[in-house]
């Protein structure tokens, strides 16, 4: 049996930042990331990744979308055109293990 990555996506707004464990580190904004990268070193063809979300945190963070004015106001720098996503950021490295993920949708 193989490794189970469960988390639930939220609606907040997520920033970057550092996460660190045993000595190493990660940038991102998502915490999903962070705990993937620095606890997990290998995967298997059955392990497996979930993550939970709501129609709103669908939109707010999973999905790709542009930035809200509020977001670019509170902005300090230039902003790239589009906001990426959990959905995205995870592709990159562990597309494979997503297949569950959009089954995981939560009522509200």
């Amino acid at each position: 049996m193989g490794k189970h990555f469960l988390s639930v996506l939220g609606t907040g707004e997520y920033k970057k930042a550092i996460y660190s464990c045993d000595g190493r580190k990660v940038e991102t904004p998502y915490v999903q990331e962070a705990l993937l990268k620095l606890k997990f070193d290998t995967w298997e063809l059955e392990d497996k990744i979930s993550i939970f979300l709501t129609e709103k945190a669908k939109q707010d963070n999973w999905e790709d979308r542009e930035y809200r004015d509020k977001e670019k106001e509170a902005a300090k720098h230039e902003l790239p055109e589009i906001r990426k996503g959990l959905k995205s950021v995870l592709q990159k490295d562990y597309s494979v293990f997503l297949d569950e993920a959009e089954k995981c949708m939560l009522p509200i």
